[in-house]
């Protein structure tokens, strides 16, 4: 393990978000997709009330069902649940096989999870990824101490309760934890929680700019 300095305190646990940090998205694709479903009399107001139906999705508010429902009430009449689906699922790309090679490494030095904001449909579609890319990795359990989804949590990003709700049943200190983020706005979020926020740059893998053993951080 690398020597620390006098300014510098060597990070004991990371909390990752998962999508854009350790699995790949394109999330213009999907809001592409949907907005080929939208009936042209609703997409003036369409992507504010999408919106409004995801937070309430990735909270637990409401099922997939009634998700897919949402979106098929302002969808034009010949528009099937399977396309609202494979619409919103567009995004997910994967997770690279090298990735897993460097939590393996990472995990070494540090104790580990993931805080994500997401939701059934999608967690279902990384199971199944993991299934047919990863087969026989148990990848929650293999890395992580604890994985915690806001549609089961009820809360999510950039909520402080939240952050400190997984603190809670982590049972880490936020003084030595990192989390790390693609949006600011979740990582200003961790840093009023005490925890030392770091943001991933857009495009940039994880795997390319954190070696294992190299997490420090300046304290607050």
């Amino acid at each position: 393990m690398p020597e620390k300095s006098v300014s510098q305190a060597f990070m004991k646990n990371i909390i990752f978000d998962f999508g854009n940090v350790l699995i790949d998205l394109d999330i213009p694709s999907t809001y592409r997709a949907l907005k080929e479903l939208i009936a042209e009399e609703e997409k003036e107001t369409a992507e504010d009330y999408i919106n409004d139906q995801v937070k309430k999705y990735e909270t637990g508010k409401i099922s997939t069902e009634l998700f897919v429902n949402s979106i098929l009430k302002i969808s034009k009449n010949s528009v099937q649940a399977k396309e609202v689906i494979d619409a919103w699922n567009k995004m997910l790309i994967g997770i690279p096989a090298n990735r897993m090679d460097w939590l393996r490494e990472m995990k070494k030095y540090h104790r580990m999870a993931i805080f994500s904001n997401t939701n059934e449909l999608h967690i279902e579609n990384v199971y199944q990824h993991l299934r047919s890319d990863h087969a026989g990795l148990d990848f929650e359990n293999e890395f992580f101490e604890g994985v915690f989804y806001s549609h089961l949590l009820g809360c999510r990003k950039p909520e402080k309760d939240c952050f400190e709700l997984v603190l809670e049943r982590l049972g880490w200190k936020a003084s030595e934890t990192v989390f790390i983020d693609d949006l600011e706005v979740n990582v200003k979020a961790a840093d009023q929680a005490g925890i030392i926020g770091m943001q991933l740059m857009a495009d940039v893998a994880i795997e390319d700019v954190i070696p294992p053993g190299s997490l420090f951080a300046t304290p607050k």
